[in-house]
């Protein structure tokens, strides 16, 4: 869930993982060094702050639910997020966790090649955009592309 933030230059958000009734909750601020280079603060918290911070939830934003797989071929961490939000079900984005911006990469066999698209410049494709709840609030750079099914 997407917080309002005081400081327009960071993005903050908390998190809930798990499953079976066991719960961790994160608390997570981010600042663009770039257009591919993040610094992430996460922070886990307990279910009493994640309360607490939800309600500063911001009302342009919708939740965005998804289960991640965490990947490791090639020496590399590989990150799949297949969506079940109602507007990006059945949807996925891969991340590729690298050393440094300019590390050389392949993906994996299990791509498909001919249904992939680069997408790390596209502003379009960020976790806060596609939690855009659209007619709500000012738009992101590049969210009209987004594919709507």
């Amino acid at each position: 869930t997407y917080l309002l933030s005081n400081d327009p230059s960071v993005e903050e958000r908390v998190r809930q993982r798990g499953r079976n009734n066991e719960y961790v909750f994160t608390h997570t601020k981010k600042r663009n060094i770039s257009d591919v280079k993040r610094v992430e603060i996460e922070r886990q918290i307990d279910v009493t702050k994640y309360v607490q911070l939800l309600m500063r939830a911001d009302p342009t934003r919708r939740q965005i639910v998804k289960t991640r797989y965490c990947i490791m071929e090639n020496d590399l961490i590989y990150e799949l997020d297949v969506f079940s939000s109602e507007e990006w079900n059945g949807k996925a984005l891969l991340e590729i966790e690298l050393s440094h911006e300019d590390a050389p990469f392949t993906l994996p066999d299990w791509v498909d090649k001919e249904q992939a698209h680069e997408v790390t410049f596209d502003k379009a494709y960020t976790n806060a955009a596609l939690a855009m709840i659209p007619g709500k609030g000012p738009q992101t750079e590049g969210c009209d592309k987004v594919p709507h099914n």
